[in-house]
């Protein structure tokens, strides 16, 4: 079964385990985003949807939404309210258009190749003024051979790996959310605001 195969059938399933129920409010404590900076943006952009939560919370505050996901199951659930791009045509999203864009519970799926090319095509999206909120999980004296990163599945990022990538993209961090750890796990989520230099 493809990477792709295996998120359509998640999605088919509406599997809560891997498909994440996010929505605007959360995304707003996560990223230390104020009632302002949603009220003054018109257009939004996720980048793996989920259960498409976010997306429908975004879509009744905004005049437009788009949405970049691997599945064309996710995509077709949330195209009465979103533009949809599957991510192989991200580079196709409108430049110096996106406000606010969200890529949560995403790096952890994807490879390092794939994360470049997500945050190179998403900054060339963002209007002047926009940003894009970012989360990628690390864990503390992990390797790419380490139980934790073959049992769980995911792809684990230091701070320094993602941000080498955001600056050869010409990214620059307006902000840094407090890093979450979470103990069951051993896991760190690491949080990021964006805009483009």
């Amino acid at each position: 079964m493809s990477v792709k195969e295996w998120w359509d059938n998640c999605h088919k399933t509406n599997n809560e385990k891997y498909l994440t129920g996010t929505n605007l409010e959360s995304y707003k404590i996560h990223y230390q985003l104020s009632n302002e900076d949603i009220d003054n943006a018109d257009v939004f952009l996720e980048v793996g949807i989920g259960l498409g939560t976010a997306i429908r919370d975004l879509h009744i505050k905004s005049k437009t939404v788009y949405a970049v996901d691997i599945s064309e199951e996710a995509l077709a659930k949330v195209g009465d309210v979103a533009i949809t791009y599957n991510i192989n045509d991200i580079a196709e999203l409108p430049t110096n258009t996106i406000d606010i864009a969200f890529c949560h519970l995403v790096f952890q799926h994807t490879d390092k190749k794939n994360i470049e090319v997500i945050i190179e095509n998403v900054l060339k999206s963002l209007s002047m003024d926009g940003k894009f909120c970012i989360q990628f999980a690390d864990a503390p004296g992990r390797n790419e051979e380490s139980d934790l990163c073959k049992e769980k599945g995911g792809m684990l990022y230091s701070r320094d790996e993602i941000l080498e990538i955001v600056y050869r993209c010409n990214g620059k961090i307006l902000w840094e959310p407090a890093i979450q750890k979470f103990d069951f796990t051993q896991a760190w989520w690491h949080k990021i605001v964006l805009r483009k230099v």
